[in-house]
């Protein structure tokens, strides 16, 4: 009676193990991976194409004017890669955001465009300061 029942359950432990490794796609795997480094919502990193995941792809392909099809192929893992690396441009430059925003969509704010803004300040306020107390307070009211 024991051998029948280790018997069956080895005989589990081996089709869990076959399931498994049939439902596992590296190709989502790195997809997966790819689109929660660009700041999509990707709950689970595993490999599984659920419908959280398609959505996410067919908004991915959408937003980089593929195909929506949900499907992960050559184009679209093309454009998960060129994505990623510029990703990764920006951010060697300098301080690199990237946010989420509703519609799962992900936006990037490069160091140069922050340098670019900050030195725009500090010239401002050089200028400012550089006014009299009546330009300060014109300058206040009409050009900032």
């Amino acid at each position: 009676m024991t051998k029948k029942i280790i018997g069956y359950a080895l005989i589990l432990c081996l089709l869990t193990v076959t399931i498994y490794a049939y439902t596992y796609d590296h190709q989502v795997f790195q997809a997966q991976k790819m689109l929660k480094d660009l700041g999509y919502s990707i709950e689970k990193v595993d490999g599984k194409k659920g419908p959280n995941t398609t959505r996410i792809i067919r908004q991915f392909q959408k937003a980089n004017g593929l195909r929506a099809t949900g499907e992960i192929n050559d184009s679209t893992i093309q454009a998960l890669k060129h994505s990623v690396s510029r990703q990764n441009e920006s951010s060697r430059r300098g301080i690199g955001i990237s946010s989420t925003v509703p519609n799962g969509a992900a936006f990037h704010i490069s160091g140069h465009q922050i340098y670019d803004q900050m030195t725009a300040v500090i010239i401002g306020i050089a200028r400012y300061q550089s006014l009299g107390r009546d330009d300060q307070l014109n300058y206040a009211v009409h050009d900032a």
